[in-house]
């Protein structure tokens, strides 16, 4: 995957394009979460996942779907404030979805997990994706080329990278009049680093200068800096938790996921990128 795109290091430049504004019709938000990020041996896959949502049409309905999962599978009394976190639903955390909990076999999580699926299935929210593979970055990795970014910082970098080129080229493709805005899961380690990425890829004369092919960059239909906000005051973030929670099961063909990747696969962003679509190793999972 870090063959897809090549970038110099964060900083390059610190500004914004200035290009303008080429839609005045629709203003489309794109949720992008990420997940993978934890022990290489057990998460091989570094995965960004992007719904894109049109705001004035499917943003109240998927607020509404996400109120009525807590309705429908969450105690009363843990209502107030609750988040879906896909890693804590199937594997534990906080005071819902416990560890080894018999109130919650792995039957009853992926009862909820198939509803959670069914929002942008039913709703046909495009999902972009972005993907490394930890352990072939790792040995491409080259720390001079990247200033002060960890190998999982550039690892991380890339994936929102082609995340967003697959929104970028989606954007172009099926819209005429139309922008869209990045809305990120807030990380604070990553926050200043995704940005400045983001601006990099927007400036009007980066492909010259990193020899990208096709015309992918600069970014015209993504304006702005990316926004940043918690999950937990955004219920399309947590269908993007979701979605690339899923993506990354499937990458590593985790069968007890089959169905819920079979369900999102439709909805892939992956016949637009050049390159070929970045899942495509776990279109068999």
């Amino acid at each position: 995957m870090s063959r897809i795109l090549r970038f110099p290091h964060a900083g390059a430049w610190s500004s914004m394009s200035g290009i303008p504004l080429n839609g005045s019709k629709v203003v489309r938000l794109v949720y992008m979460d990420e997940t993978g990020i934890g022990k290489i041996e057990h998460e091989p896959w570094l995965i960004v996942a992007g719904v894109i949502v049109d705001a004035d049409r499917q943003l109240l309905e998927i607020e509404r779907r996400i109120a009525a999962l807590v309705g429908k599978h969450i105690p009363a009394q843990f209502h107030t404030g609750f988040v879906f976190h896909a890693k804590e639903l199937f594997n534990g955390g906080k005071d819902v979805f416990k560890r080894n909990d018999p109130e919650w076999p792995m039957e009853r999580r992926f009862e909820v997990a198939a509803d959670l699926a069914k929002i942008p299935q039913e709703l046909g929210l495009p999902i972009a994706l972005g993907q490394v593979e930890r352990r072939e970055f790792r040995n491409e990795f080259v720390p001079q080329d990247w200033g002060s970014y960890t190998q999982n910082a550039a690892a991380h970098s890339i994936a929102f990278t082609v995340c967003s080129a697959h929104v970028e080229l989606w954007m172009r493709k099926r819209t005429i009049d139309e922008v869209c805005i990045l809305i990120v899961e807030d990380n604070e380690e990553m926050r200043t680093k995704l940005r400045n990425v983001h601006r990099t890829h927007q400036n009007p004369n980066v492909a010259v200068l990193t020899k990208v092919e096709g015309d992918i960059l600069p970014f015209r239909k993504i304006k702005h800096s990316p926004l940043f906000e918690p999950k937990d005051q955004s219920p399309p973030l947590q269908i993007a938790d979701f979605c690339a929670y899923v993506t990354k099961k499937a990458a590593v063909k985790d069968m007890r996921f089959r169905d819920l990747w079979k369900t999102l696969e439709p909805l892939l962003i992956q016949m637009d990128y050049p390159e070929g679509p970045a899942i495509s190793d776990a279109q068999s999972a």
